[in-house]
Formats: C-alpha cells, sequence, structure tokens
C-alpha cells in the first residue's frame, strides 16, 4: 500500500498540493455542490462517514451544518494533521478494506477522490455498503477518462469511464444522480474536476 505522507498531500512532487490557493478554492466549491445535493435530495441531517477524509475539512464544515459527521483515513500523517487543524472532530486512523464501523451506522457515506487509489475495488464497496444504512446515500467523487486525463495522477490505480464506473457501481447500488462538477473546465484545459455520483443502498 501506498504511504500517503507529507510528499504526498504538500510536496513538490504532490497530484495536488492540499495547501495550494486553488484546492482550497475548489475544496469550498466542492463542499457547496455536496450540500445542494443533500439539500435537493432532504438529507440535510443524518449521520455521515466520510472516508479517506485527508485533514477533516468537511467533516468539520458537515458539524457546522447539524450532521454528526465521522472521518477516517489510511494516512498517518494526515490524521494528525487534521487533528491539529480541528481538535474537536472524530476523525480515525482506518483501511478502507476493513472499516472498524458496525454494519448499517451511517445515513449517509461519502469517499471523495479516493476511490480511484484503493486497489481491491470490489472489497472496497462491498464495506461501503456494509457500514450504510437501508436507502443510505452513498456519494462518490470520481475522475472519468470522459472528462480528465487520469494518468496525471500516478497514484491512480483506476482509469475509467463514468459508464464504466456506473457498471461496477450498479452490482451494489442505485443510481439516483450524476453531478458534473465544473464540467466546463474540459474545454480550457482540457480537464475537469471529478462528477459525483450519488447512490442508494
Amino acid at each position: 500500500m501506498r504511504e500517503f505522507d507529507k510528499d504526498y498531500f504538500e510536496g513538490e512532487t504532490s497530484p495536488i498540493n492540499y495547501e495550494s490557493f486553488s484546492y482550497r478554492v475548489t475544496a469550498w466549491l466542492r463542499f457547496r455542490t455536496l450540500i445542494s445535493i443533500l439539500s435537493d435530495l432532504n438529507r440535510k441531517t443524518g449521520i455521515l462517514v466520510d472516508v479517506g477524509c485527508a485533514f477533516g475539512d468537511f467533516i468539520y464544515k458537515f458539524s457546522e451544518k447539524g450532521y454528526k459527521a465521522v472521518g477516517c483515513d489510511v494516512s498517518k500523517w494526515a490524521i494528525r494533521k487534521a487533528k491539529r487543524l480541528y481538535p474537536n472532530i472524530d476523525i480515525i486512523l482506518a483501511d478502507v478494506n476493513a472499516l472498524p464501523f458496525k454494519e448499517k451506522t451511517f445515513d449517509i457515506v461519502t469517499m471523495l477522490e479516493t476511490l480511484e487509489h484503493c486497489q481491491k475495488l470490489n472489497k472496497v464497496l462491498e464495506e461501503i455498503s456494509r457500514i450504510a444504512t437501508a436507502n443510505g446515500l452513498v456519494i462518490f467523487s470520481i475522475p472519468t477518462t470522459d472528462l480528465n486525463d487520469t494518468q496525471a495522477d500516478k497514484t491512480h490505480i483506476w482509469h475509467l469511464s463514468l459508464t464504466e464506473w456506473l457498471k461496477i457501481f450498479e452490482r451494489k447500488f442505485r443510481l439516483v444522480k450524476i453531478k458534473y462538477f465544473l464540467k466546463n473546465l474540459k474545454y480550457i484545459n482540457k480537464k475537469a474536476s471529478n462528477t459525483f455520483v450519488v447512490l442508494q443502498t
């Protein structure tokens, strides 16, 4: 398993520098998109987990919005930084292949720009399905070859079109909504931010 340490998040070779101004702007816009999706689906409260939460920014923001939010990540370095940034958030170290949560715990599961890094894709989806409640929402944010040069990030294991992703998701979930995020960027620099796929158990 790759070590997602400081170099990955903030180093000179980082695929997306988490400390950069551009990242923080797009993160703010992504969170607004998430809140809009949840509002449209009448999910303005609930127990939520962000799998692959990095520095815990969204956990903090979700908590401010009234969700009972928990975060987990495989990176020890990111977890330490998250706890420094947000001492009061609920965040733990966890392997996505064996999540330390009971079955049917979360009304909402988010996994943002993380799934493409996971080698055991079917196992990860089984775990996400296991921890979601009946009729729970699962929101993935993924790069697709339709809109992105997915090869640009060498840490990505999966390079799939949206159609290919959806075929994988339909084994475990029912499709609710697709939301393209900043799709018009494709016409500016030949790539776009990720696609939100909203699913239900």
